[in-house]
């Protein structure tokens, strides 16, 4: 479902297109204990690729398995989806995420830049 709102400032028109998210999420839990998650979703349809929104496990679990084993699940579903890649974004300051996902296999694409206003 989309929703389409109309915005008129004096003479300049803009149309904003708003997507309704729905994300799923992948519960990582160790004795009836929410340690972590991973959501996700199908994010273009046409080249089929699957966004991670969020990757979090806490601190005392990290290191034991559990993040590998949330990241070939996502493998396998996007597998299952015939998804072509698997996007995400990451800090460049977080070493040990991309010191895990480079062992994983997964490459640098793109770089983002940005400016705070």
């Amino acid at each position: 479902m989309m929703i389409f709102l109309n915005y008129a400032m004096k003479d300049i028109y803009i149309t904003i297109k708003i997507e309704k998210i729905f994300l799923k999420r992948l519960i990582i839990e160790e004795n009836n204990k929410l340690i972590g998650y991973l959501s996700y979703k199908i994010k273009d349809k046409a080249t089929k690729s699957l966004w991670i929104d969020k990757f979090i496990i806490k601190k005392s679990y990290r290191n034991k398995g559990y993040g590998t084993k949330q990241i070939n699940k996502i493998i396998e579903i996007s597998k299952n989806e015939n998804v072509n890649r698997i996007e995400f974004n990451c800090w460049p300051l977080n070493k040990n995420a991309l010191k895990f996902y480079n062992k994983l296999n997964f490459k640098e694409q793109r770089i983002i830049y940005e400016l705070e206003l």
